[in-house]
């Protein structure tokens, strides 16, 4: 059998074009989402005043959201990053629902 460079150039593009039909077919996956990181823990809640003190050396943006969330990881509030800080405590106004003294709180990564 006479193996030419040109018979082996298009045994070789007949290969390759096989190969790409068969991954057409494939489903595209979603990226997998990292999970939420924890910033801290809530410290005090005053429902009535509308906050919940978080204790954490986390540097936080004001106006950032963060999650407080029981010890099954659930969702308890969402709590929006106040501009009054002291470290090692930063003040979370609550937007949404019904955080605890002591669940953690998290932040979505990037």
């Amino acid at each position: 059998m006479n193996l030419s460079p040109s018979r082996v150039m298009v045994a070789a593009a007949c290969f390759s074009l096989a190969a790409c039909a068969t991954h057409r077919n494939r489903a595209i996956e979603a990226p997998i989402k990292a999970p939420p990181v924890v910033v801290g823990k809530v410290a005090l809640v005053r429902a009535d005043a509308g906050f919940a003190l978080v204790q954490t050396a986390a540097k936080l943006e004001t106006g950032e959201t963060l999650t407080s969330r029981d010890k099954d990881g659930a969702a308890t509030a969402t709590l929006k990053v106040s501009a009054e800080k002291k470290q090692p405590f930063i003040i979370g106004n609550i937007a949404k629902g019904t955080p605890k003294a002591g669940e953690l709180v998290t932040k979505e990564p990037f």
